[in-house]
């Protein structure tokens, strides 16, 4: 789901994930720290008490955040399918700069469980941080929403988390994401009865840089290198008027070019309009339009609800609730 977060931190001039999550860009996962669970409480959720937003299972200490998430959702087009996507539980543990972040989880319909975020992060200013472990790397508006074309036509789709390293710098004026690493990084046991260490497909870097100079916008570039492949884009988050907001992406890589794009706007505090549009050119192309509303109805609790039509006039409507703790 895409949190409705992002586009009101946006409207609120926060263009970095890192002021709200324990994770620098925590719109692809990542629990929330205190000031983030502040801001859902302050303006971002419709109905609000004070201190609702804080930590269910903890008390509130400064080397500790915990956090439980919840995804389902329902599909209806010619069937009706409704589904488990996940229920995960994080902590991440702080000790002066460094935090250990550890999170475990079922997954889809089959409720696999796993780990898809474990990391060891250090940040040696408020505004800098590089981590090893696995997550997934940050690329463009960074939604987690998994009917993306860009998520699944680039390899960045829920479940493609990579063990690596990843680092993340900004200033006033500009902001830099990086990561390099494989998916699904293990020791397999040879017949001597020596390990060696696998990986599913060749290491990829990614870099992703912005401009946030401007006020209520970023814009930004992607690029990445795979085995001698090259994949770039561009990317742009704004807020041209009060409670309006506006984002589009364009990626290419070898055969393939994806585009999207939103406008949106609130009309009221937590729940917003929106229509989209995304495309991709394979080998042929095929194009998705959709409008919907997302709710932050309350600190703990968003859903939202979206009908989308394809070139071939196809007609889906796409259900989310979104529970977190």
């Amino acid at each position: 789901m895409n949190a409705v977060a992002y586009p009101t931190s946006v409207i609120k001039n926060y263009v970095s994930c890192a002021s709200c999550h324990v994770h620098p860009h925590g719109g692809l996962g990542g629990v929330l720290n205190d000031y983030g669970r502040g801001m859902s409480e302050a303006f971002m959720a419709t109905f609000a008490s004070e201190g609702e937003a804080q930590e269910l299972f903890a008390t509130s200490v400064s080397w500790l955040d915990l956090g439980i998430d919840y995804r389902w959702a329902r599909i209806d087009s010619s069937y009706t399918d409704q589904f488990h996507m996940l229920t995960e539980i994080e902590a991440a543990l702080h000790f002066d700069k460094i935090t250990l972040d550890y999170s475990l989880g079922k997954y889809g319909r089959d409720k696999k469980l796993e780990s898809r975020r474990h990391y060891i992060k250090y940040s040696p200013t408020n505004s800098s941080a590089v981590w090893i472990g696995k997550f997934m790397p940050y690329w463009g508006i960074g939604f987690s929403d998994h009917t993306l074309f860009i998520k699944s036509l680039t390899g960045l789709s829920r479940g493609s988390e990579i063990h690596g390293i990843g680092g993340w710098w900004k200033n006033k004026i500009f902001q830099l994401y990086g990561s390099y690493g494989s998916r699904d990084l293990r020791l397999a046991s040879l017949d001597d009865g020596k390990y060696e260490l696998c990986h599913d497909g060749p290491p990829v870097t990614r870099v992703r840089a912005s401009f946030i100079g401007l006020k209520k916008t970023e814009i930004g570039v992607n690029y990445s290198y795979e085995k001698g492949d090259i994949g770039y884009g561009g990317f742009a988050v704004l807020s041209p008027i009060d409670k309006a907001y506006a984002m589009i992406e364009v990626d290419k890589k070898k055969d393939i070019e994806v585009g999207y794009a939103r406008l949106g706007y609130f009309i009221y505090r937590g729940f917003d309009l929106f229509s989209d549009y995304q495309y991709a050119r394979t080998f042929g192309e095929t194009s998705l339009r959709a409008i919907g509303f997302h709710w932050m109805v309350a600190p703990r609790l968003e859903i939202e609800f979206k009908l989308s039509q394809d070139d071939k006039g196809n007609n889906t409507s796409l259900s989310q609730v979104h529970l977190w703790l």
